[in-house]
């Protein structure tokens, strides 16, 4: 029976277009139709499993993305296209066919739940509701990484459908507002790990609402400001978030090592909202990926992809929880013994580290990618509530203190000594600890590129680290990624402004 799932996963994923060629001519109705499949509640589960497929693939957060996700910031670097002296990375290409498989996917299973009878039905809605959010995430990464997008809200079997972009503003308004304003309130509390719920989705239209607070550039080379009225509804939103805490559906886990141990370990941690799941048979590369040198089964390191930011190193202090955890100034020797690497600028990103007596080595990790969680969350709504109300309010500096309570070591936890409780800043001061407590808690998670995008200031924070940077400035074309070459032929686009 688990196979048979797993090839109608495999399938209502192909039935996507990849922009290379055409996928799938027909489907014989004796197996399966957006008019036969889903019938039921489990089908249904079935159906967004495969919604969900795409982001376990090599070209999603089974590599490539996990990768390219983490260049472009102020905490770590991997050289060429990621600190902006190349014009554009060889795996991008692979990347935005999956986004759109998984639009796609989304796209069928919404279309056809629309058309069931919801009153004999009842479980239709439940799951729509999860299949809009997926849809709408998936636009949500696209529309941030690459700006004006075709609108495709229906599915096709076609690969060139000559449509327009549309503008990223129409995008929200037509596909991501509406679809997680669908999906809000919907859906349970608690689920099947890897999938949308209750405060997932709220995580979600946060993150979507703090992001049109901020700037953006558009296709055209523009640099667009936010709306401010998307603060009080971003700090809204993460307050619906903390609430679920108070319920204790999540838990700010006490110790930031054992966190992501229990990540890397196939242990449920309930400060986890959403991630991408793998597990046996399906396993994840990030301990291969990243972490320290040397890779191999019998060895604790990696491939070392990431090394640390010299001007953010700088910044650390080394009692710090999170610095321990997250920064190998070390490399192994006889499989698992660590030896210090006295070259800090080969230190290497070490959040999903190889946990002993671990063995695996390419793509069998348990590792997972982590989406949202309740420290990020915390830090999110410090921000918004921040800026919504014009200055730092009292439970602002609370979500704040919390994460940075818990990264003192236990030995200074009340002492005052290390990460102190911050208080008494002004709107901006604030703006900036709380810049800087997310470079520090979200390392590696890849999230960083995007802050730096809608506070507008990237160029500032990498130049303290990018000497070509600082004496040559930041080209803002790599806001946005280049469109593959293949879609601008194939549907007659217009290129992003610069690239």
């Amino acid at each position: 029976m688990k196979k048979i799932l797993i090839a109608i996963c495999a399938l209502l994923v192909s039935l996507s277009f990849t922009g290379c060629k055409k996928v799938l001519e027909e489907v014989p109705y004796s197996f399966l139709t957006p008019q036969n499949f889903p019938t039921t509640s489990a089908e249904a589960d079935v159906a967004l499993l495969g919604c969900y497929n795409p982001m376990q693939s090599m070209e999603m957060f089974g590599y490539y993305y996990a990768l390219t996700l983490n260049g472009h910031s102020d905490v770590e670097r991997a050289g060429g296209w990621f600190e902006f002296t190349a014009p554009t990375y060889a795996n991008l290409p692979l990347i935005w066919p999956r986004f759109w498989q998984g639009v796609n996917a989304a796209n069928y299973l919404i279309a056809t739940l629309e058309k069931m009878d919801a009153a004999n039905n009842p479980w239709t809605q439940v799951k729509l509701a999860e299949a809009r959010a997926i849809r709408a995430y998936y636009y949500f990464w696209l529309v941030r990484l690459y700006g004006d997008l075709p609108l495709r809200l229906t599915p096709t079997v076609e690969t060139v459908l000559k449509i327009p972009r549309s503008p990223a503003q129409e995008i929200y308004d037509s596909v991501i507002l509406p679809d997680i304003e669908f999906a809000d309130n919907k859906l349970p509390e608690t689920g099947q790990g890897g999938r949308f719920t209750l405060g997932a989705v709220k995580a979600f239209m946060g993150e979507v609402y703090i992001t049109l607070a901020g700037w953006r550039r558009s296709s055209q080379g523009e640099m667009v400001p936010g709306d401010p009225k998307y603060w009080a509804m971003a700090r809204d939103k993460f307050k619906e978030v903390l609430a679920l805490e108070t319920k204790g559906v999540y838990v700010l886990e006490p110790s930031y090592s054992k966190l992501w141990t229990d990540n890397s370990s196939d242990v449920k941690n309930r400060e986890f909202i959403l991630d991408v799941e793998f597990g046996p048979g399906k396993g994840s590369t990030f301990p291969y990926i990243f972490g320290v040198t040397p890779v191999g089964p019998a060895n604790g390191g990696g491939q070392r992809s990431l090394v640390a930011q010299i001007a953010w190193l700088r910044k650390q202090d080394s009692r710090d929880t999170r610095y321990q955890w997250n920064v190998g100034g070390y490399s192994f020797t006889n499989g698992w013994t660590k030896v210090s690497q006295p070259d800090s600028t080969q230190w290497g990103m070490t959040k999903y580290q190889k946990i002993y007596p671990s063995t695996a080595y390419w793509q069998d990790h348990l590792t997972n990618w982590p989406l949202y969680r309740l420290a990020e969350i915390k830090l999110l709504f410090a921000e918004a509530e921040n800026e919504a109300n014009g200055g730092p309010t009292a439970e602002a500096y609370d979500q704040l203190n919390q994460v940075r309570y818990r990264a003192r070591p236990g030995d200074h936890k009340t002492d005052g000594t290390v990460l102190p409780d911050i208080t008494n800043l002004s709107r901006a001061e604030f703006r900036e600890a709380v810049m800087a407590e997310m470079a520090n808690e979200m390392v590696t998670e890849g999230k960083r590129r995007f802050c730096l995008i809608r506070w507008d200031n990237m160029e500032e924070k990498i130049a303290e680290s990018n000497i070509n940077i600082r004496d040559n400035g930041l080209d803002k074309k790599f806001y946005l990624w280049d469109i593959p070459i293949t879609e601008i032929s194939l549907n007659g686009w217009e290129q992003n402004a610069g690239h």
